[in-house]
């Protein structure tokens, strides 16, 4: 995955809406639109924008949003630091 790229199986898991609902909240700009990845069917979503997009929306989703929107802020604050997900340490130091 290019580093501050989300791809779409990652994103829709991370918003919880179904890929038809996605392509929905697009076209109406409801939602960031995606950036194409080297050819005309790769495409992805900056990680800025979708983090964006989640802070701004309403909290009515209950635990569940606010979880994945903490987990997905996490994630992305470990990447900019350049920690490894998987075993907490800076890549810079194994």
């Amino acid at each position: 995955m290019i580093e501050g790229l989300i791809r779409r199986k990652e994103l829709l898991e991370i918003i919880g809406i179904s890929k038809s609902q996605l392509y929905v909240m697009i076209s109406r700009g409801q939602f960031p639109r995606p950036i194409l990845i080297g050819s005309k069917r790769a495409v992805g979503w900056r990680r800025a924008a979708v983090s964006a997009w989640l802070a701004a929306r309403p909290t009515t989703g209950g635990w569940s949003l606010l979880r994945r929107m903490i987990l997905f802020v996490n994630e992305a604050s470990q990447i900019r630091r350049g920690v490894d997900n998987e075993h907490g340490v800076c890549r810079g130091h194994q």
